[in-house]
């Protein structure tokens, strides 16, 4: 099954370039001559194949559990948020549900981050009544979960710039 996945991956079948990943990736792979296994660094290569060439929604997600969880890359939150933003915005729903708790997760570590700062800053006697109003007008922490999606969204744009 691996040979005929991969020599459709080869000739560029996005649905087999993600299928030939999941098997590398679940131990499907070989080994190579000198004992080593590097199937999750080549499941990686051919989700990135499938995701950056032809968009594949499912690759996508995949790629963004690998940076999520380290699997065969160097564990990356920021680049898991955008592959699974990517598959998200394709209907891809395991993605949107990961999209969704790595929102609330950086809510609240955002609202921990704020309020630890702005007590600091505004118990400090060095500020003058103008500058704590600023302040406290900057460190505004968003609640809701529409606030946060849009904050990212406009992050997300400015990155793509």
């Amino acid at each position: 099954a691996i040979y005929w996945r991969e020599k459709a991956a080869n000739q560029g079948n996005a649905s087999a370039q993600c299928a030939l990943g999941y098997c590398l990736m679940n131990g499907h792979g070989t080994v190579e001559q000198d004992g080593t296994d590097n199937s999750q660094e080549r499941a990686v290569h051919w989700y990135k194949m499938a995701a950056m060439q032809h968009q594949h929604a499912h690759a996508e997600y995949n790629l963004g559990l690998c940076y999520d969880k380290g699997l065969g890359v160097v564990q990356n939150q920021n680049v898991a948020f955008t592959w699974y933003e990517r598959a998200a915005r394709q209907g891809h729903r395991e993605a949107k549900s990961k999209l969704r708790k790595a929102l609330k997760k950086r809510a609240r570590q955002q609202s921990r981050i704020n309020k630890r700062d702005a007590s600091q800053a505004l118990s400090s006697p060095v500020l003058q009544p103008r500058q704590n109003k600023l302040l406290q007008t900057f460190c505004y922490c968003p609640t809701n979960i529409k606030d946060i999606v849009d904050i990212e969204s406009n992050v997300m744009d400015k990155i793509r710039m």
